[in-house]
């Protein structure tokens, strides 16, 4: 009966969740025939997802209420208020609370070590050492993976050599990385409660920070990814500041050097990162008075012009470094052609094929794979092939409006990580929920002892932990809560949703949040590992979007400030009676 009359007059709720569970039955029906079927059992799979998309959300809207819910001030004077993590204070305090971080991620840097080591990151090495590559032939780097990180790892791993033995680099990393980030966490809780929220939310999402496990282990690895996290978390709260004080922050100049550092610092490190905040400051501007855009504006150009003019025009040249080619930016269209050379090439003329086959290749039906675009779009770019672009997209084009159903099919199957939920019928169900990567800590890969590295004897370790927090994920309440669809596209219209019946403007204060979950649905993959590289910055952002939602307006911090203050005179006052 409760539900019922908190979804009375709930239109736009019942609109968005009917929505929801009609895609993830769509994608029920590709995980289980290979294609998108309308019936009555996915009829009734898209009621069940409707229904369980309307229950989550009244529960995530009475754990914000419990969030948001101040604590008894008769509660503050007492004695025996148990007041586990100081929030109010200097330095001291912010150490603390890193520690109370580190010491709850240690077990994960001790059962890695020496050290996690992506695929990617092996590329990335490899070019910092001179060794032929996925993208190179050693002679230059790419920029396929941001430089500035393959500096970084190639730097940690010549340390760990100096130190005795290059595979100690990647050990050195993660625990650096670890404060880093630690620090950048501490950052956030610190934040949500100088901006007014409860010190039950601060303390809720330090634990967060602390204990869930997927966090640590996609923090420490040596992956650009990790080195992309601290900084898009700073950029973020200094974000959300410019946007909490219409701009008033940015008349500090130092406020203005911060952001441009930290716009800087996401971009390079992250190519993605560069399209958040760019999306972000666009949003932001028409949130904020004409007269106070001006500064932020200023902030938004200076890495606009590095990133689009100095970097590729300027630096890039004279150190030899290669741009990244354009097949990662055309993942979703190369995906589509590819399904539709594999189901309906006999419906096809020749031309069209060829206009295809140009730029993918004539095998490209034989190459795909539903799960990721990587076999389809290659890893490196033939700049010959920008002559027969135009060709490609017109053909691209024309056959998209004769075969919708098979370009949904083909983007739906690709991004389905994003929507898909876990349940009884998945073969996999893997593909649906959170799994970590630990097994990097074995350095053995193509040409890993040309440059130093060993068999780590480590992988008992790695693969013991991996499976643990898998069977964790697997269990029924970890198939709720280790959902990839819940903690991309579930919370991320939560977040909207709450924001609209709330407070419309409040969207402007989490678009650094949204503007990533936009960004999942151009990935290449959604399903795989890598895949979850991509989520893990809505993960760690998740409790910085919600204090969006709840934190007071600022007019109104100053007086709760104010009476807080009095209430801790008085107890301090009683207490020395």
């Amino acid at each position: 009966m409760h539900i019922l009359v908190s979804v009375r007059n709930r239109w736009l709720l019942l609109i968005i969740a009917l929505g929801s569970g009609i895609f993830c039955a769509m994608v029920d029906s590709i995980k289980q025939i290979g294609q998108i079927a309308i019936s009555p059992r996915y009829a009734l799979h898209a009621l069940i997802y409707m229904a369980v998309f309307i229950i989550l959300t009244l529960a995530g809207e009475r754990f914000l209420t419990w969030l948001g819910a101040e604590e008894d001030r008769a509660q503050l004077r007492s004695d025996k208020q148990v007041r586990p993590f100081p929030f109010e204070g200097g330095l001291r305090t912010y150490l603390f609370l890193v520690g109370v971080i580190l010491a709850c991620w240690l077990p994960y840097i001790i059962l890695t070590y020496p050290g996690v080591v992506w695929y990617d990151t092996q590329q990335q090495l490899l070019q910092w050492f001179g060794f032929k590559n996925t993208f190179t032939d050693g002679t230059f780097f790419s920029d396929q993976h941001p430089v500035l990180d393959t500096v970084i790892f190639g730097v940690f791993v010549q340390l760990g050599g100096a130190l005795g033995s290059r595979d100690v680099g990647p050990f050195l990393y993660s625990i650096v990385q670890a404060v880093v980030t630690a620090s950048a966490l501490v950052s956030a809780v610190r934040y949500s409660h100088d901006i007014g929220l409860s010190r039950r939310f601060c303390t809720v999402e330090l634990l967060f920070f602390a204990l869930f496990p997927v966090i640590p282990l996609y923090s420490i690895g040596m992956v650009k990814d990790s080195v992309f996290l601290p900084f898009f978390i700073w950029f973020t709260i200094v974000f959300i500041e410019v946007i909490r004080t219409q701009a008033r922050s940015l008349h500090d100049s130092k406020t203005v050097a911060v952001l441009i550092f930290l716009s800087l610092a996401v971009s390079l490190t992250k190519k993605t990162g560069f399209y958040v905040v760019v999306l972000s400051c666009v949003v932001a501007l028409f949130s904020l008075p004409k007269k106070q855009r001006a500064r932020l504006a200023f902030s938004m150009a200076v890495p606009l012009i590095v990133m689009v003019v100095v970097l590729p025009f300027v630096i890039f040249p004279p150190l030899h470094i290669e741009k990244g080619g354009k097949q990662e930016m055309l993942a979703i269209p190369f995906q589509q052609s590819a399904l539709l050379v594999k189901e309906h090439a006999k419906d096809m003329s020749q031309a069209d094929l060829n206009g295809i086959y140009a730029i993918l290749g004539s095998d490209v039906g034989n190459r795909y794979q539903w799960w990721a675009a990587d076999n389809v779009k290659g890893y490196t770019w033939d700049s010959a092939k920008n002559k027969s672009l135009p060709r490609y997209f017109a053909i691209w084009l024309k056959e998209g409006i004769q075969h919708p159903g098979t370009y949904l099919q083909a983007y739906l199957a690709m991004e389905e990580g994003w929507i898909s939920m876990p349940n009884m019928f998945d073969k996999n169900p893997v593909f649906s929920l959170m799994p970590v990567y630990a097994e990097g800590n074995n350095h053995v890969f193509t040409y890993s002892s040309e440059l130093g590295f060993s068999d780590s004897a480590g992988l008992g370790r790695s693969k013991a932990l991996e499976q643990l927090i898998i069977w964790l994920e697997g269990s029924p309440f970890g198939m709720i809560f280790f959902s990839r669809a819940l903690w991309s596209s579930g919370v991320a219209i939560f977040v909207v949703y709450e924001c609209l019946r709330r407070n419309k403007r409040r969207i402007a204060w989490v678009m650094p949040y949204l503007a990533t979950y936009a960004f999942l649905w151009v990935s290449p993959a959604s399903v795989t590992i890598e895949g979850m590289r991509y989520v893990i910055p809505m993960v760690v952002a998740f409790p910085l979007a919600l204090g969006g939602i709840l934190a007071p307006d600022l007019t109104s911090v100053g007086t709760d400030s104010a009476a807080k203050n009095e209430d801790l005179t008085s107890t301090a006052k009683e207490s020395a009676d």
